[in-house]
């Protein structure tokens, strides 16, 4: 589970490993923002719910079509999730 309110967080799963059968990640978001880093390989599923926000996976679908599976689900007020695979140059 992730929670950002009037704030923000970023999570790096890129040296993490995925159950068979998946993984999900519950996430709420007001007023702030998420980063979600993950690895080349998974596929990114998405539920979330964005009101007056964005939700922007900019991940690269993996040629297998049987890749270990990411659902992130949750709500986003007046915020924003992105999802990639690698951190942004500062």
């Amino acid at each position: 589970d992730l929670a950002a309110v009037m704030g923000g967080l970023e999570l790096d799963l890129r040296s993490a490993a995925l159950a068979p059968e998946g993984a999900v990640l519950d996430v709420f978001v007001m007023w702030g923002g998420v980063d979600i880093h993950v690895p080349e390989g998974w596929t990114v599923e998405s539920q979330v719910l964005p009101v007056m926000a964005a939700y922007e996976d900019q991940t690269r679908p993996p040629a297998d079509p049987t890749s270990r599976k990411l659902l992130i689900r949750g709500l986003v007020l007046m915020g924003g999730i992105e999802v990639n695979h690698k951190p942004s140059e500062d």
